[in-house]
């Protein structure tokens, strides 16, 4: 699979084949019809496009949403985890505002995930298997 960064993608940015300067969202226009044209899709593409306005994830917002779904308490993901419950808490609000999605029912000391939250807790454990799997 070609991999291409976005100077290779776009001549340069703000800057069309020509030489004259286009606008972002038609810088973007030309980098989705490379990548489709190409059939490749690099994690570069994913980086040079939060920029223009995509909802964003990170690696450490879903494993935070993870370790909480599966201790059912943000308290007992931050002692099973060694890191602090606020920390859990902001990284599960930050991927939850981003979505616009509820992703925990807040009960008291216990949580419960939504429907939104049992599908992406069933995404996050195939994805963290597929990275165990990799790292051995």
């Amino acid at each position: 699979m070609a991999c291409f960064t976005l100077a290779e993608v776009v001549s340069g940015p703000g800057v069309s084949s020509s030489g004259s300067p286009v606008s972002e969202a038609a810088a973007f226009w030309v980098v989705m019809r490379r990548i489709v044209a190409s059939r490749s899709l690099c994690v570069q593409y994913i980086f040079h496009m939060l920029p223009i306005g995509f909802p964003y994830m990170t690696p450490t917002q879903l494993r935070a949403f993870h370790l909480v779904a599966e201790s059912g308490s943000f308290s007992a993901a931050a002692r099973a985890s060694g890191l602090s419950q606020p920390n859990l808490s902001s990284q599960v609000t930050a991927l939850e505002q981003a979505y616009g999605v509820r992703l925990f029912d807040r009960r008291g000391r216990s949580v419960a995930p939504t429907e939104t939250g049992r599908q992406l807790h069933g995404i996050t454990t195939r994805l963290f298997a597929v990275q165990d799997e990799a790292r051995a």
